[in-house]
């Protein structure tokens, strides 16, 4: 249960790195600084769930699934929220 807990954590701040990353790698993408953390955050949690289940909630596959599930979540979310919210 700990371990899960802090896995949700880690994928939280990963997420939202990985969403100021994305924003400034792909500037069409970019949301702002706020908006970039929130999509990551947001995707990096699901992603981060989603793929420390997929591998094991424990040793070092849990961990590896929470930090890559909160990458791949925290750029899909940010994508998705350009689609729906196209640039001005």
């Amino acid at each position: 249960m700990q371990d899960q807990l802090l896995g949700c954590l880690v994928s939280v701040i990963v997420g939202a790195i990985a969403g100021n990353v994305t924003g400034t790698l792909f500037t069409k993408l970019s949301l702002g600084m706020l908006g970039n953390s929130a999509a990551g955050v947001i995707g990096g949690a699901i992603g981060g769930i989603v793929l420390g289940a997929a591998l094991g909630p424990t040793g070092i596959a849990g961990w590896l699934g929470y930090v890559l599930g909160a990458i791949a979540g925290s750029i899909l979310a940010i994508l998705l929220v350009r689609l729906v919210m196209p640039e001005k």
